[in-house]
């Protein structure tokens, strides 16, 4: 299990080595799946192109993407996959 977040809004994965370098060690360890908090959900447009980016990724090396780590009324599909 582990435990990450994200470099603020704005953040941009080509530009950030940061964000590189998280994604570079979620994809050596391959979890069984990733879980996306509440933190990842804007209000009015829902995820960021960079976390969208993250999915995408994860989902091209077979690691599911679920949505949410907890209950909370903004996010409807709660433990389910998440699919682009």
């Amino acid at each position: 299990m582990a435990f990450c977040h994200c470099n603020g809004c704005g953040s941009v994965l080509e530009q950030d080595s940061g964000m590189q370098e998280k994604l570079e060690r979620i994809l050596k360890i391959h979890p069984d799946a990733v879980h996306l908090g509440v933190c990842t959900l804007k209000k009015e447009t829902g995820r960021c192109k960079t976390i969208e980016q993250f999915i995408k990724i994860f989902q091209d090396n077979g690691i599911p993407v679920i949505d949410g780590t907890h209950n909370s009324p903004r996010l409807p599909n709660i433990g389910l996959p998440i699919t682009l």
